[in-house]
């Protein structure tokens, strides 16, 4: 059964896969550590929240000429181009020690860049092959297996190297592997597209009614990686107390107790059952959030996280296989399109980075839980089939 739903894949979709693979494993030894890593050298959590606010402010802006330079120098090519970005992102950040505030800003300059050159190909790319023959939620099941396969090795080794080594000897370790992330590249052989909107044009496009769900649902999704990406590692550092190989054992444990179920749902989601899924994998995710709210120790940690991270499967199988599906379907404008998604990411990050700085002046980091708990109601939006009438308005 797995060979033969391999062989849905195309061998552009199998060289992104390893690419991603490679990717993964690079910045998933990062994983935690490097807000634990911010948290330590720029004040706390308002440091953390800056760099953030600086690092998405730029994204949102930045994202229309990553696609311009795709459109100049071919997707293959402007992912290959980013990677030296991601090369001088490790190097600032062995540096921050000798200066924070000026390596931490430098990072961020990279980071944006990287990003901004790599996703908008990856995604366009993703889109046009792995979104057809009615695969989608196949395809990225398989993604994001590959994703839970490397999150069982690379916690647990990045906080083995924390703790015998440093902080140099991991971003070290990061950049070596990141190097070998280009070699897939080199095979990836694409169909050029044209970006055809103008710099404005997918500002335009947030607020156009036909856009909406789509939209709202995008923001949410950026909002609440926010409160899984900055506050939930920085609440294990504080709970565990600073212990790097007991977060990284217990990220690893938690991850090995997930990735046995996302091929078999992945099979649902291309099946009748998609359309229930999601809305299930919402209110069962939205539980787990109100759940850490009450975690105070490294099991409740571990069987929250277990039953967190089934309940994230049921939601972003279907949720990112929507995604692609919704902007494969706009044909020649799919790259117009996943560029319109990458910047209401970044606006979603921006506007939960603003709530939480406001909230924690005056709340604990468990009240967060909460605030993404609710937010993540909002991903039910996104539904391709009551957006498929609106796709000519929207070209418009």
């Amino acid at each position: 059964m797995r060979n033969k739903m391999w062989a849905y894949f195309n061998q552009p979709v199998k060289m992104l896969y390893l690419n991603r693979l490679i990717m993964m494993f690079s910045t998933g030894l990062l994983g935690l550590f490097s807000v634990v890593y911010i948290y330590q050298n720029l004040n706390g959590i308002n440091g953390v929240l800056y760099y953030s606010l600086l690092a998405y402010g730029l994204m949102a802006i930045s994202t229309p000429l990553g696609a311009y330079l795709m459109t100049k120098v071919g997707q293959q090519n402007s992912m290959i181009l980013s990677m030296p970005f991601l090369f001088a992102y490790y190097l600032f950040l062995m540096k921050v020690p000798s200066d924070p505030w000026f390596y931490l800003h430098l990072s961020i300059v990279a980071v944006v860049l990287f990003k901004s050159f790599y996703w908008i190909p990856f995604n366009v790319e993703f889109s046009n092959n792995g979104a057809k023959n009615g695969h989608s939620g196949s395809a990225v099941a398989v993604l994001n297996s590959i994703s839970y396969l490397v999150a069982i090795v690379s916690p647990g080794l990045a906080g083995f190297v924390l703790t015998y080594l440093n902080y140099t000897a991991l971003f070290s370790l990061a950049l070596i592997t990141s190097g070998f992330a280009m070699l897939p590249l080199l095979a990836v052989k694409t169909k050029k597209e044209i970006y055809t909107w103008s710099v404005l044009e997918p500002y335009r496009q947030l607020f156009k009614k036909a856009n909406r769900h789509m939209i709202f649902a995008y923001l949410a999704d950026g909002a609440e990686g926010m409160v899984a990406i900055l506050i939930w590692p920085i609440f294990l550092f504080q709970l565990l107390k600073g212990q790097y190989l007991q977060i990284g054992i217990l990220s690893t444990l938690i991850m090995l107790c997930s990735i046995f179920i996302q091929q078999i749902l992945g099979r649902f989601v291309d099946s009748k059952y998609r359309q229930s899924i999601l809305p299930v994998g919402v209110a069962l995710y939205s539980l787990g959030w109100l759940m850490k709210m009450f975690v105070f120790t490294a099991l409740q940690v571990f069987l929250v996280g277990v039953y967190h991270n089934i309940a994230l499967i049921l939601v972003r199988t279907p949720f990112d296989a929507f995604m692609y599906e919704t902007h494969a379907d706009q044909g020649h404008y799919v790259d117009e399109y996943t560029v319109l998604h990458e910047i209401a990411l970044a606006l979603g990050r921006i506007l939960m980075i603003v709530v939480l700085y406001l909230l924690l002046q005056v709340a604990s980091l468990n009240l967060s839980f909460l605030v993404a708990a609710l937010v993540v109601l909002a991903f039910t939006y996104l539904n391709p089939k009551e957006l498929k009438h609106h796709y000519e308005s929207q070209r418009n």
